[in-house]
């Protein structure tokens, strides 16, 4: 929570978190932006890819966010 805030505030050191993209699709629309990350390097290669793999089954209807919840 403190890095949500901190984020709000711009309230980071000289070094600063790290920043990534968020990319968003709403029909024929891709908005992307540039957003501070404090967990951009927290993951492995395989935890994104895993990530990814799982919101696309959401995308793509052939899973549902409730999937989670069965585990």
């Amino acid at each position: 929570m403190t890095a949500v805030i901190a984020a709000a505030l711009n309230f980071w050191g000289p070094d600063g978190p790290s920043m990534m993209t968020a990319v968003v699709h709403a029909q024929d629309e891709r908005v992307e932006t540039p957003v501070f990350s404090a967990a951009a390097t927290a993951y492995t290669q395989r935890e994104v890819d895993l990530s990814l793999g799982l919101l696309s089954h959401f995308v793509r209807g052939s899973a549902s966010p409730s999937l989670l919840t069965q585990w």
